[in-house]
Parts: C-alpha cells; sequence; structure tokens
C-alpha cells in the first residue's frame, strides 16, 4: 500500500468518525429535550395537587 493510499484510507476514517460523532451529538441533544419535556410535563402535572396539599396542611395547621 502507497503512502497515497494510507493517507486516502485514514481520511474515509477520519470522515466515518466525523459522521457518527455529528450523529451521537444530535441523539444526545434529541434526548436531553425530551428529558426537559417531560420534565415540564411532569412538573406541571404535580403542580395542582402540591398547591393542593399546600392548602390542606395551611388548614390543618390552624385548628
Amino acid at each position: 500500500m502507497t503512502t497515497t493510499e494510507l493517507i486516502d484510507r485514514l481520511c474515509a476514517v477520519t470522515a466515518m468518525q466525523a459522521d457518527i460523532i455529528r450523529k451521537q451529538a444530535l441523539f444526545i441533544e434529541n434526548c436531553l429535550t425530551v428529558d426537559r419535556e417531560a420534565k415540564e410535563s411532569f412538573e406541571a402535572m404535580r403542580r395542582p395537587a402540591e398547591d393542593e396539599l399546600d392548602l390542606l396542611e395551611y388548614e390543618m395547621r390552624k385548628r
């Protein structure tokens, strides 16, 4: 194998690695977005229950 062939193959492997890294970065970013959205969704569902519990606890303390 000539030096030119080795360099060509190294460039091809580097390009493959760059594609993989880009796909992994996109996947990670999408996962973080989904996690953030899920967290906010669950927080919105919890908030009314937590507020009601706070009101009930306040009323119980007055007695």
